[in-house]
């Protein structure tokens, strides 16, 4: 029997997902809310569209799920046709969506409660970054629950973490995130420090990048300020996951101050429309707030 899988999602991690798993000689189960967005990858015989998440799961053990936010999470898992509209005995359900954490907590119930095995898989790291298998898997589950599908895990990358108990990755993830958001806030705080004071913006780049506070992240989302367009951050994903992130820390009572300070620039270059320009049009809108 070929090695099988099921896909459900096709965004910007979705596509690169699915793209990984049909090189590597997987049939592939896939669904989508567009069947126009696979119809790319059904031009090939080893890929299979369902019409619905119930029709994919009577096809295959193993699925990925990566959906935009709760309301297409419930859908999926929830719906009249969803995956557990079956009994999902000897199935698991690897999750990469940025979920909230009481989302993923009833989606788990829902799930445990038709025989199946839900397991949080987000995935730290940016398309560019999985496409090179560059971007870490972080897994709600011990190194034992996963041997079963260990080779699906490395078809999509070679930095595979177990954090043994379920809802711990996506919980691990949102803080990352949080990091991630308030790191490009300091980011435009010295880079507005440094164009004031006659600093050119590659000088301070190319020093920046050499230096101890460089990570793989200000360097490539830097490109944007020197005419890079390729693949630029959806700002209203990044707005959607800022109240994700909210939402988890007033549960546990944790002040964000600098991703307050964040939203607002969030918020700002959504309006002006720097929507595609992603690191540099949040900078412009940084400069735009604060720049006395």
């Amino acid at each position: 029997m070929s090695k099988q899988v099921g896909i459900i999602g096709l965004g910007n991690m979705g596509s690169v997902i699915i793209d990984h798993f049909v090189t590597s000689g997987y049939k592939v189960f896939v669904h989508n809310r567009t069947k126009a967005k696979a119809e790319k990858w059904l031009e090939k015989s080893q890929v299979v569209w369902c019409d619905s998440p119930k029709e994919l799961a009577q096809n295959c053990k193993v699925i990925i799920c990566s959906l935009y936010d709760d309301i297409a999470a419930k859908n999926v898992y929830l719906g009249e046709n969803g995956l557990t509209s079956i009994n999902l005995v000897s199935h698991t359900i690897l999750d990469a969506s940025t979920l909230s954490v009481s989302c993923f907590e009833q989606l788990n119930r829902h799930v445990t409660k038709n025989n199946g095995k839900l397991i949080d898989m987000p995935i730290s790291g940016n398309p560019a970054a999985l496409e090179e298998k560059r971007a870490s898997l972080m897994l709600g589950a011990t190194e034992e629950e996963c041997k079963s599908f260990v080779d699906i895990l490395e078809t999509l990358s070679n930095k595979i973490l177990y954090l043994g108990i379920a809802g711990a990755s996506l919980k691990q993830k949102l803080c990352i995130n949080e990091m991630l958001f308030t790191q490009w806030f300091s980011y435009c705080e010295a880079m507005l420090l440094a164009e004031n004071n006659g600093i050119k913006k590659e000088d301070f780049f190319n020093a920046m990048s050499q230096s101890v506070i460089s990570s793989p992240l200000l360097v490539q989302r830097s490109q944007y300020f020197f005419g890079y367009n390729v693949n630029p951050a959806d700002l209203n994903m990044i707005l959607k996951d800022i109240d994700i992130i909210q939402d988890f820390a007033n549960k546990s009572k944790t002040e964000v101050n600098l991703l307050h300070k964040f939203r607002e620039i969030v918020e700002y270059a959504i309006k002006k429309d720097f929507t595609n320009q992603d690191f540099y049009g949040l900078y412009r809108a940084y400069k735009e707030i604060y720049k006395k």
